[in-house]
């Protein structure tokens, strides 16, 4: 028995750490300089814009990464109160919370990150990003709490 458990929560921590990169890496947002289809030459960014950008996601990321590997430590722990013999409700209650907490700094800390970068754009940037997108808050895929693919960069209502 304890070796199944010790086999899913070392399969665990492998797919969430697989899965927080892939989530982490937004495709065509910032590509090789020599792409045309960097954000870089579609909204003609200033180097020293640019320079911020990379620097607000490089700083998002490193953030993101610690949350995804709490949350994976939280969730890894919480599987453990549940398969114990005796279940204690209070101390899964307690996990539960520390697990929707990390959830919501998480959410502060992207709409941190949008407003960062908001305050990055001059309005006619804000302007092209906007028809670029769609219209922002739900549209189209993605799993940022409904801001659409783009939403995991640029947020709703750019």
């Amino acid at each position: 028995m304890t070796k199944k458990i010790l086999a899913f929560g070392i399969a665990a921590v492998l797919i969430l750490g697989t899965a927080a990169v892939a989530i982490a890496a937004v495709p065509g947002v910032f590509p090789s300089s020599g792409s045309n289809f960097g954000l870089q030459s579609k909204l003609n960014l200033t180097d020293e814009q640019y320079s911020k950008l990379r620097d607000i996601q490089a700083e998002f990321f490193q953030k993101m990464t610690q949350f995804r590997s709490d949350m994976a430590k939280i969730r890894l722990e919480l599987h453990d109160l549940y398969l114990s013999k005796n279940p204690d409700q209070k101390a899964i209650d307690e996990k539960l919370k520390e697990l929707s907490d990390l959830r919501n700094k998480m959410f502060d800390l992207k709409w941190e990150y949008y407003e960062k970068i908001k305050g990055l754009l001059t309005e006619e940037q804000l302007s092209q990003l906007r028809g670029f997108w769609g219209l922002g808050f739900g549209m189209g895929p993605g799993f940022c709490h409904g801001f659409g693919t783009m939403g995991r960069v640029f947020g709703p209502g750019i």
